[in-house]
Parts: structure tokens; C-alpha cells; sequence
């Protein structure tokens, strides 16, 4: 008699505790990694981005045409303008574009 009240203690134990704790298990293991998914989605969209933008900044070729246009200028101003470091300006805007472009992507 004892063994059948221990075979039953033993399934009600293991419906109540032991799927419970498996459940528990498994759901944590679900949302673990699917944070994990999403943030490297995230982080592969953002390299995706960055890529495509700095491609774009490439074949429009900026740095050159900037170059060329500070070359046309009279020696006094370009030493002016470089004193003031406007093409360091310049290249900082067209960057924070980039990344604007970047960020609206994702």
C-alpha cells in the first residue's frame, strides 16, 4: 500500500514541480535568446548601415570636391580657413550625416 501512495506522491510531484520547473527553464531559455537575437539583428543592421552610408560618402567623393574648392581659394584664405579649421568641420558634419542616415535606418 505505501508503494502506490509513493507512486502517486511521485506523479503529482512530478506534474507539479518538476513541469513547472521545466517550463520555467524553457521560457527563460525562449526570452534569453530572443533578447540575444534581437540585439544581434541590431548590431548587424547597424554595421549594414554604417557600410552602405560610408559607400555613399565614397562615390559622391565630398573630401575631394571640399579639396578642390579650398584649392580655388586665394593663399591667404585658405590659410585663414585652415587656421579656423573649417575642413575639419566640414568632414565632422558630413560624418554626423552619415551617422543620421545611419540611425534612421534602424
Amino acid at each position: 500500500m505505501d508503494a502506490i501512495f509513493s507512486f502517486f506522491d511521485f506523479i503529482v510531484e512530478f506534474f507539479t514541480v518538476d513541469v513547472y520547473d521545466f517550463v520555467m527553464s524553457a521560457w527563460h531559455w525562449i526570452v534569453t535568446n530572443s533578447i540575444l537575437l534581437y540585439l544581434k539583428m541590431k548590431y548587424w543592421s547597424l554595421e549594414f548601415a554604417w557600410s552602405v552610408a560610408s559607400a555613399i560618402l565614397v562615390e559622391i567623393n565630398i573630401g575631394q570636391q571640399i579639396s578642390q574648392a579650398f584649392g580655388l581659394l586665394s593663399p591667404e584664405t585658405t590659410n585663414a580657413i585652415n587656421l579656423l579649421r573649417i575642413p575639419e568641420g566640414i568632414g565632422y558634419i558630413l560624418q554626423a550625416i552619415a551617422t543620421k542616415f545611419v540611425l534612421r535606418f534602424i
